[in-house]
């Protein structure tokens, strides 16, 4: 749940009856996922100061990560990487340890290029975009 709650931008709670290492890894699967609903994303360091409403400009979050580099890929090189290399999918490895945290796939293309140009993609009362 706390993964489908992070991926719709929401606020998610991973519960206390956890144990610390599932409560660890749950929240480092939510925090992996790299295809958010927001639309051209404002990110910040961790030793930036946000000093007014303006800094977040039209963009109804402000994302903060340490810089990755070239490890990061828009949407388009993502999408590229797969037609590219005539794949269906491809995981989404840690930089720590290598770990497989998610996978981008085909599949979540078509999703993507689904959602409303107009703005970010909204529920119907049936819980369906």
């Amino acid at each position: 749940m706390a993964v489908s709650m992070a991926a719709l931008g929401g606020i998610a709670i991973v519960h206390y009856n956890n144990t610390p290492f599932d409560q660890y890894f749950i929240i480092r699967s939510a925090k992996s996922r790299r295809i958010p609903f927001a639309c051209d994303p404002i990110f910040k360091s961790p030793s930036d100061f946000i000093d007014s409403g303006d800094d977040f400009a039209s963009s109804p979050c402000i994302f903060v990560a340490a810089a990755a580099g070239s490890s990061r890929y828009d949407f388009d090189q993502a999408t590229s990487f797969l037609a590219r290399n005539a794949v269906d999918w491809e995981p989404l490895v840690s930089g720590e340890d290598g770990e497989v945290v998610d996978v981008f796939s085909a599949e979540d293309v078509e999703r993507i290029r689904g959602f409303s140009k107009l703005g970010l993609p909204s529920l119907g009362a049936d819980g369906d975009f």
